[in-house]
C-alpha cells in the first residue's frame, strides 16, 4: 500500500493512477542520506501539486494529447538556449528525468524531430518543459542525423 506524501492518505492495492517523483532536493525535516528519494501522490494532490493529469475522465475518456512548450539547452563549451523553439505532445506533462521525442516548431528546420533528457517540468511556466539535447554518446551528433 501506498500513502500519498501531501494528504497522507492510502492508495488502493495497486496504486492505479498514483504518481512517484525523483526528489533531489533534500527534505529539512528528514536525516540526509545522501541519495535522492522517491515521493508519492495520490492523482489528486499529483494534480493540484504538478499539473498531473489523469488517464481517465468522468466520462472514463481518455484526455486528449496537448502540445506543451519546451525549451532546450544545447551543452557545448558555451552553452545555447532555444526558449520555446520545440513542442511536447502528451496527454501531461513528461517527469523529470525522462528522454522525450519533440518537434521544432519554427525556422528553416521546423518539423525536425530530436530527443531531450528532461531536466526541469513547471506547470505555471509558459515554457514548462527544460530539455537537454540528447546526442550520441563520444560525438556532437544529434539522434537520428544520418550523416
Amino acid at each position: 500500500m501506498l500513502y500519498c506524501v501531501e494528504c497522507g492518505c492510502p492508495s488502493g492495492e495497486l496504486g492505479q493512477g498514483w504518481v512517484a517523483y525523483r526528489c533531489d532536493e533534500l527534505d529539512p525535516d528528514e536525516p540526509d542520506d545522501g541519495r535522492p528519494s522517491v515521493a508519492v501522490y495520490c492523482p489528486t494532490c499529483a494534480e493540484r501539486e504538478f499539473g498531473y493529469r489523469r488517464a481517465g475522465g468522468p466520462a472514463g475518456g481518455l484526455e486528449p494529447a496537448r502540445a506543451f512548450s519546451v525549451t532546450m539547452v544545447r551543452p557545448g563549451v558555451v552553452p545555447s538556449f532555444e526558449v520555446g523553439a520545440y513542442e511536447y505532445f502528451g496527454r501531461g506533462l513528461p517527469l523529470v528525468g525522462e528522454t522525450i521525442v519533440m518537434r521544432r516548431t519554427d525556422g528553416a528546420d521546423a518539423g525536425e524531430v530530436l530527443q531531450g533528457y528532461v531536466t526541469r517540468v513547471n506547470p505555471d511556466s509558459a515554457t514548462p518543459i527544460a530539455v537537454t539535447e540528447v546526442t550520441r554518446e563520444g560525438t556532437n551528433d544529434q539522434i537520428g542525423d544520418r550523416r
